[in-house]
């Protein structure tokens, strides 16, 4: 019996508390041939002291005697309770009065020795006590190979994640996480003129071949200290890094345009001109990537060939565009001309369309159909952004009505700072069947007030509501987040799903994604589902939901 106890009890480290010097060196020798480690205190108080020297987690057992002077022993268990609600307890006393023992069940003590103790019982509760004690530190280091195990897989996603799945090259949350973290520079955003008609020709195979042969040409001209990304379609990005001269960065991009604009190559017995359009901004980190992509936009609609961003350069055009889009939108939107769109999602395997995804739309006098991408920027530059996100909020409830399927609504980290938006959605969700409501949160990349989105999406769970991540796997901030804002549904990347016949860095991504999801009790929804060859391939990847035109257009319910 000792031997098998000894086993249990070896590795343990034990604090002993009891005033009786006799006693307590009597117990202190027992203890050191079964415990590898002791350490001893004449009172409650010099017990607490030494247990807060050594920190909670040292010792694996505390095992004191009551009645002590200065501090008894549940005085002394139950500091060390509030300390560390984990730490295993042993109470060994003369007094079997009930107040005692009551005293020491509300206190959370493990077990109980009457003085003068029989070995049998001391024996029998010592190995209750480490059973737990080991039973404990296994699950602790199963937690922490699975912490490790996860952080490591994150790590595998992270990287994934923050490249370009076609050419290698970093994307767009790249791109612009970079530009935040250097501070200086500068950059060049380029695109190929006439890369859409290439694509409506000879079909999305000829033009990957394309952008992939554009990135190497670029590749192969710039600077060493220059790095490249694809942020979308055949738009390229350089960021320079500080220290190159204005005059350096703006000559670089000249060069770029003459250059591949004079150069050919073959694909598939076809010959293509590189016709590339660039513009440069030395704008402030956190505007550079929109100043650019302006000047770029500006430069191809006059047929300029390289451009550098000014102020002054967009301010009366742009001033213009938006008085006349923010009368637009105003009036929409007080008609009721602000309406959702509802986009079929499909239970992969099933077929069946088990959920709708509600996407607004502005109607115009003349029935033409305006998408989210001509008026959203509109909506909350002109501050009725979150009036139109309750508007078509109410108008998706309603439309519940009109269908047993979910309704997903998008909602913004704005919406979800705003108390009078996230009131006004609880509140909803008490009075409708929630169960069959899905908010879905369209931004999630470096998430601010963190605490407030969480405690947001926790309530509406709490009411039966569902929660989603969208666009997962365009950049890893959202998934930094995902397991704590514990959401239902991964919406994965259309550009990923999109990449998924042509390109093996596409499938090795989305096959983490759906692995790391089923792991954790996520479910996934794949978006950009175009074609009957991308749905098998889902269907194959075990992906449960799919979106996409394949699957049914945006329309009325």
């Amino acid at each position: 019996m000792l031997k098998e106890l000894k086993e249990l009890t070896w590795p343990m480290r034990v604090l002993l508390v009891d005033d009786e010097e006799i006693i307590r060196e009597h117990v202190k020798t027992l203890f050191s041939n079964l415990f590898h480690h002791v350490e001893v205190a004449a009172n409650g108080a010099l017990g607490l002291d030494l247990y807060r020297q050594r920190g909670a987690g040292f010792f694996d057992l505390v095992v004191t005697d009551i009645q002590m002077p200065v501090m008894d022993g549940l005085e002394m268990a139950a500091a060390i309770s509030d300390l560390s609600s984990e730490q295993r307890l042993i109470v060994i006393s003369a007094h079997n009065e009930p107040e005692f023992f009551t005293r020491a069940i509300e206190i959370g003590v493990d077990g109980f020795i009457i003085k003068p103790a029989q070995p049998r019982q001391l024996y029998e509760t010592l190995r209750r006590s480490a059973v737990v004690v080991r039973a404990h530190k296994e699950n602790q280091r199963y937690r922490e190979s699975l912490e490790q195990m996860v952080q490591e897989r994150v790590e595998e996603i992270e990287e994934l994640m923050s490249r370009d799945p076609l050419t290698g090259l970093g994307n767009r949350q790249k791109l612009i996480r970079d530009m935040e973290q250097s501070g200086g520079g500068a950059l060049i955003v380029l695109d190929m003129d006439y890369f859409g008609e290439i694509n409506d020709f000879y079909g999305h195979r000829v033009g990957d071949m394309v952008i992939v042969e554009l990135a190497n040409r670029v590749f192969s001209i710039l600077p060493k200290e220059c790095r490249l990304y694809r942020y979308h379609g055949a738009r390229l990005a350089i960021v320079a890094p500080d220290g190159f001269e204005r005059n350096r960065v703006v000559l670089l991009a000249r060069d770029l345009c003459d250059q591949l604009s004079h150069e050919h190559i073959e694909i598939g017995g076809s010959s293509f001109t590189f016709e590339v359009t660039t513009a440069v901004s030395f704008e402030a980190p956190h505007v550079r990537f929109k100043t650019a992509e302006m000047a770029l936009n500006h430069a191809q609609t006059h047929h300029i060939g390289s451009l550098v961003y000014r102020d002054t350069l967009m301010l009366e055009a742009t001033h213009q565009h938006n008085i006349e889009w923010t009368k637009r939108f105003t009036e929409a939107l007080r008609e009721g001309r602000v309406v959702p769109y509802f986009q079929p999602i499909c239970n992969t395997q099933t077929g069946k369309v088990e959920k709708y995804e509600a996407l607004a739309r502005m109607m115009e006098g003349d029935g033409s159909v305006i998408v989210p991408g001509l008026f959203i920027d509109i909506a909350k530059r002109s501050r009725q952004y979150l009036a139109m996100t309750r508007t078509i909020f109410d108008q998706a409830m309603a439309a519940l009505e009109n269908t047993d399927a979910s309704v997903s609504v998008n909602l913004t980290l704005e919406d979800l700072l705003c108390e009078e938006t996230t009131g006004h959605i609880l509140s909803t969700l008490r009075v409708l069947p929630s169960e069959r409501i899905v908010l879905e949160l369209v931004e999630s990349e470096g998430i601010e007030n963190f605490e407030q989105v969480a405690r947001f999406f926790g309530q509406a769970k709490e009411a039966g509501a569902k929660t989603a991540i969208d666009d997962f796997g365009s950049g890893y901030s959202n998934f930094s987040y995902l397991l704590k804002l514990k959401v239902d549904y991964i919406k994965i990347d259309g550009s990923l799903i999109q990449a998924l016949n042509d390109d093996p860095a596409a499938h090795a991504v989305v096959e983490t994604i759906v692995s790391f999801a089923h792991q954790n009790g996520f479910e996934t929804i794949a978006e950009f589902v175009s074609d009957e060859s991308i749905l098998e391939r889902v269907k194959a990847l075990g992906i449960g939901y799919s979106q996409g035109y394949h699957i049914g257009k945006p329309g009325l319910l």
